[in-house]
Parts: C-alpha cells; sequence; structure tokens
C-alpha cells in the first residue's frame, strides 16, 4: 500500500512492478489512468483589499478573495507584523457565489504603524493552496525601505517569510533584510555570495535551527556576509551553529551560542573572517578548524565552551587578534603537529587544561588575566577590565571613539553593536 497526494491538476496514470531480493524484475501491473475527476480543483484568486492603506492611528481593513474549488473549503487569512514577527492566522466567512466559486470575507483593525504581509490559504479537505504574498502599509512611507544606511534588496518577512525563500530568490550581490524575531530555520548559502543582515541586531533577531542541522551552511565557495544575528540550537557533528566549507564568508556582530558539537566549523580549504562576535556556551569546541583551512578572527570572545575554545587541525593556519579566549572547559587554543595559531594581542585565560596548548603559545601583545566581564551572555567589559585599550595599536584598528582597540567584541572599528 502507498498513499500519495496529485499536487497539479492534470492527467496521470499508474502502475506497480516488483523485484525479488536478487534484483530480478517481475512484469508490472496494468496500467491505470487516474482522471481530473478523481481529485478537486483549488485555486485562489483576486485577493482584494480595502482600503489600500491605513493611517497611523488605526484603521480597518476588509479581506475579500475568490476561491474556485469543487466542494466548500476553509479559508483562512494570515498576517505577520514585522514588530511582532509571527504569523497570526484568522478563519475567514466562506459563502458560495456561484457553482463551484466561493467568496473567503475577513475584516481585521490594524493598529501598528508598519508594513504588514498577508496571504490568505484554503484548503477542500483534498488539495491546500496558498494565494501569493501581500503587503499593507499602514502609514505611507514609514517602514518600508531606507532602514537608515542599509540599502536592502529584499527584507524577511515583508518580501519573504522565510528567510531561505528570500536566499534562494537572491541575485549575486544582494542584500537580504530581516527584521526583528526568532526564525526556526537550517539556512544554506550554496555557492551564494549575498549580505544576510539583521535590521535590529542579534539580540532582537535570532536564527534557531531546532536541533535538526547546522543553522547555517556556507558551501561551495560563498562569499556571504553575516551580520547581527544570534545562532543556536543547531546540530552538526562539523559545525552545530555555523558550517563553513570550501568558502570564505564574513561573520560578524554574531552571538553563535548553545549549539550541539561545535559554534563554528571551518573546513576544506574555508577562509572565512569573524569580527566582532561572540562564540559561547556550545557543546563541545567554540571553533573547530581542519583540512587546509586559514580562517581570521578578529576582536571576538569565545568561552564558556564545553571541551576547547578553538582547535586547528590538518595543515590548517589561524589568524587570531584584539580576542579573548577564557574560562572555556578544555585547553583555550590548540594545533596539531601540521597546524598553526597565530596569536597576538589576546587575552587567552583560565582555560580548564591549558590556555595554550599542542604547539600554541602566547603572542606578541599577548596576556593571561581574568577578563572581568559584565555578564556572560553578550561578554561585554567592565570598565575597570585589562582589556580595555589592550589590544593592537595601530590606527587601524582603533574603536570608533579613537582610542586604541578593545580587547573582545567589542572593541574596533565594527565594534558598537
Amino acid at each position: 500500500t502507498f498513499k500519495k497526494f496529485p499536487v497539479k491538476y492534470g492527467d496521470y496514470t499508474a502502475w506497480v512492478k516488483a523485484t525479488t531480493d536478487a534484483g530480478t524484475l517481475y512484469s508490472g501491473s496494468k496500467i491505470s489512468p487516474i482522471s481530473p475527476s478523481n481529485f478537486t480543483t483549488l485555486e485562489v484568486s483576486d485577493v482584494d483589499l480595502s482600503p489600500e492603506s491605513g493611517t497611523e492611528d488605526s484603521t480597518e481593513f476588509t479581506w475579500e478573495a475568490e476561491i474556485i474549488s469543487g466542494s466548500e473549503p476553509e479559508a483562512w487569512l494570515n498576517i505577520v507584523n514585522p514588530n511582532q514577527p509571527i504569523i497570526n492566522r484568522f478563519a475567514m466567512d466562506v459563502d458560495s457565489a456561484s457553482e463551484g466559486s466561493w467568496t473567503a470575507r475577513f475584516e481585521k483593525t490594524l493598529m501598528d504603524a508598519t508594513v504588514y504581509s498577508y496571504w490568505i490559504e484554503a484548503d477542500n479537505g483534498s488539495r491546500r493552496e496558498s494565494s501569493e504574498v501581500y503587503s499593507v502599509e499602514t502609514e505611507p512611507g514609514l517602514g518600508w525601505g531606507g532602514y537608515g544606511d542599509v540599502d536592502c534588496d529584499m527584507t524577511v518577512p515583508i518580501d519573504y517569510i522565510f528567510i531561505q525563500n528570500a536566499i534562494d530568490a537572491a541575485s549575486e550581490g544582494d542584500v537580504i533584510c530581516v527584521e526583528a524575531g526568532t526564525y526556526y530555520e537550517n539556512l544554506r548559502l550554496d555557492g551564494k555570495t549575498i549580505q544576510l543582515k539583521s535590521l535590529n541586531g542579534a539580540a532582537s533577531t535570532i536564527l534557531d535551527g531546532t536541533g535538526l542541522g547546522p543553522v547555517v551552511d556556507i558551501s561551495n565557495g560563498s562569499a556571504a556576509v553575516i551580520d547581527g544575528f544570534t545562532i543556536q540550537n543547531g546540530f552538526d557533528p562539523f559545525g552545530g551553529g555555523i558550517s563553513i566549507n570550501a568558502s570564505s564568508p564574513t561573520v560578524q556582530h554574531c552571538r553563535i551560542t548553545e549549539n550541539d558539537f561545535y559554534g563554528i566549523g571551518i573546513m576544506d580549504s574555508a577562509t572565512p573572517v569573524i569580527q566582532n562576535s561572540v562564540i559561547a556556551s556550545n557543546d563541545k569546541r567554540g571553533v573547530y578548524v581542519s583540512n587546509w583551512s586559514d580562517p581570521e578572527f578578529n576582536n571576538v570572545v569565545i568561552a564558556d565552551n564545553g571541551t576547547a575554545g578553538l582547535s586547528a587541525n590538518v595543515y590548517s593556519n589561524v589568524t587570531l587578534s584584539n580576542s579573548m579566549v577564557v574560562d572555556n572547559w578544555d585547553e583555550g587554543l590548540a594545533a596539531d603537529s601540521t597546524s598553526t595559531v597565530v596569536d597576538s594581542t589576546n587575552n587567552v585565560h583560565g582555560n580548564i587544561l591549558g590556555n595554550y596548548e599542542e604547539g600554541t603559545a602566547a603572542g606578541v601583545g599577548s596576556i593571561s588575566v581574568s577578563a572581568d566581564f559584565v555578564d556572560s551572555t553578550w561578554y561585554r567589559l567592565n570598565s575597570g577590565s585589562r582589556g580595555i585599550d589592550e589590544g593592537n595599536s595601530s590606527a587601524a584598528f582603533n574603536d570608533q571613539n579613537g582610542s586604541r582597540n578593545d580587547m573582545g567584541a567589542y572593541g574596533g572599528p565594527l565594534g558598537n553593536w
């Protein structure tokens, strides 16, 4: 017995064949036609909204849609407010308009001054279909385009409900902006060079992998930019938070935390730049580097991870500067006999099995003292921390206020996040 629903309306044929364990093919069954009468047409069309926009105070809107169906359908209106990025789902009133045609209707007052996205979904018991996604603006010009200094080619969840759909639709060089919210997705950037930017920062824009794979998988030569997310609850033996393979992305202003296995896995001749980010409280290593990879880390915190802070393996060379590698449960930094970790102006301290192990050593300007963080979530430095004004003395690394680089995730020209 096998059951499958035909996803498109049309003529189908079906037959059955069988093989033995040895692979001998037995003759197939007769070919049976499946005619269109075996399942029901369903289409959501002519979606109408009145009025077309609203005032900043409040406006009652009316949604109507025509549904083509041979049997009475159910219909729902789905609305997303970018200030509260969850899908609000409302049952619509459905009335017969003519034979095979139905009208779905719903009224609701929208209170916020923003841009809502919406679509209509219908189900007649045999099929489920959705309209395209539309948007409505409750105050002209507010919340659409601009976004400060960020020039967005598309925005989630306004243009696309899911980030992966936006990635799939993006062209090389596109900027995908993401509004605040928690997005339960496992993102794949397979060879694409795009920018994925949060509009409200890592504290309010969360990518959650739900333990179903790496949260962000970057592969096949991608030079993407990932900017401004908390990346959590991923699972992968080679990088639960971010898995980077044969690619050269830039990851910045991110908090990578509570992922199974490693916070970041870097493999197969990858050359990423990781800067102004926190990699903390992951199940095993904070960072695992292997297979001829040469990553660069600048102004990062690698702390409180379940085993090592950072390890380099199999002819890999890591550059680490202006960073803090502290309080990890195994060694702080480690490298096998084929690999190196170039350490300069870092604070490596308090790691349970040693700060420098297996061929690593303190470099020029590095220290080993208590980090003195404000908290163990964002790992900001207290005003009296030794890491203040202790990073690279070159003006190119200065903080935004012109002072010498602060070690950790908030130092340097990109440290204001």
